[in-house]
């Protein structure tokens, strides 16, 4: 006797919640979408993404913690996730107009003021670290030359501090602010 026989089954999808997703190295804050690869490993064999499991990723392009997401497809069923780690950036203090020449006859009137600029990722303030009452330096890097002041070169070291945000670490830089007068 021949014939054919034809059965339906099923075969059930394994479970990827035992499964181990490798560590994740920690990651630098650069403005982009963080997406590390990942190695899922379920009873001691190497799963294939894209074949046995898809990857999604949530809160990756910010400092903090974010999150891959693992989840089944093909033969395997269910999600597993892990966490990873996005730190803060340093961040660079460009300052300009740090220097200022003046003729006497201009300061025998009045005092003179001029602005520092300064740019960063945070907010910026400025701190005058020299002694002395002839250069001063305001928080937001206002500098007053005196009344009066005599001819010559005057120097003042200036503290730049560009505080910590989200993203970027606090940072500060020390400059010499040079006034002349002629």
């Amino acid at each position: 006797m021949t014939g054919t026989v034809t059965e339906s089954f099923k075969i059930n999808a394994i479970d990827l919640s035992d499964a181990t997703v490798s560590d994740i190295s920690a990651k630098t804050y650069n403005g982009k979408k963080q997406k590390p690869d990942v190695t899922v490993t379920l009873d001691g064999k190497v799963l294939e993404e894209g074949e046995d499991f898809s990857v999604s990723y949530k809160n990756n392009t910010s400092a903090g913690k974010a999150t891959v997401k693992v989840s089944g497809i093909g033969n395997y069923k269910g999600s597993v996730a892990k966490t990873f780690t996005i730190n803060r950036a340093g961040q660079k203090i460009t300052v300009k107009g740090t220097s200022k020449t003046y003729k006497v006859k201009t300061l025998k009137a009045k005092k003179a003021t001029f602005k520092l600029s300064a740019t960063a990722k945070g907010s910026v303030s400025f701190k005058k670290l020299s002694s002395g009452k002839k250069v001063t330096v305001s928080k937001n890097g206002t500098v007053t030359v005196a009344k009066g002041l005599k001819k010559g070169t005057y120097k003042v070291k200036v503290k730049v501090t560009a505080a910590s945000s989200t993203n970027y670490k606090a940072a500060s830089k020390t400059m010499t602010v040079t006034v002349k007068v002629k």
